[in-house]
């Protein structure tokens, strides 16, 4: 009988996938009808062809698999909010390109964390600012103009 077991995935190989192929994801949600103001969220994600690893990463760490192309070449695996700080925590300090939004992810998860409300259920301003300036940030060294003058 031919069983699958999953391969035993190193911090070190995880953090060459996430390098090569991954992506550590801020992003924001203005369309919410319920909320007064917008909502943060983190991602973290993985696209590779061979299904294998990817399912790999969804038995060792969580998440979830979800196919990226039409002809299904092509799939990725996600960890999203609370349960992606784990793992960002531990490949921080083994990235090599993006360490910076890893720092990044765990600071909007930190903020994401803190439930303070003014008395009409807002987030307060403080919090807003220092959640937007983060999600600009990640958005800019995703988009390869971090650093760069305008």
């Amino acid at each position: 009988m031919n069983s699958i077991c999953p391969t035993k995935i190193s911090w070190e190989y995880l953090a060459g996938l996430v390098d090569a192929d991954g992506c550590i994801y801020v992003g924001k949600n203005n369309n919410s009808l319920r909320c007064i103001n917008p909502r943060y969220f983190v991602s973290l994600t993985v696209a590779n062809t061979d299904s294998k690893i990817l399912v790999d990463l969804k038995s060792q760490f969580g998440g979830f698999i979800s196919k990226t192309s039409r002809n299904g070449t092509c799939a990725r695996w996600t960890i999203q909010g609370q349960a992606a700080a784990p793992i960002l925590t531990e490949l921080c300090s083994i990235l090599r390109i993006k360490y910076v939004q890893a720092l990044i992810a765990l600071q909007m998860l930190d903020s994401i964390g803190d439930k303070r409300k003014t008395f009409k259920g807002a987030t307060p301003d403080d919090i807003l600012a220092t959640r937007e300036s983060l999600y600009q940030e990640n958005k800019a060294l995703n988009s390869g103009s971090y650093g760069k003058e305008k």
